[in-house]
């Protein structure tokens, strides 16, 4: 069976069109072990 991992976190917008988001991902399902990881995406619009 999968993993499900809820990610709570917060976005920028750094200059027009980039946003920049980051947080930490968390497991919601009993993972054998704590997994968790911090994420960063930078997306451009367009």
């Amino acid at each position: 069976m999968g993993e499900l991992y809820l990610t709570p976190g917060v976005s920028v917008e750094p200059a027009k069109g980039w946003d920049l988001r980051g947080g930490i991902q968390l497991p919601v399902t009993s993972a054998k072990e704590f997994d968790g990881n911090i994420i960063v995406i930078l997306t451009k619009g367009f």
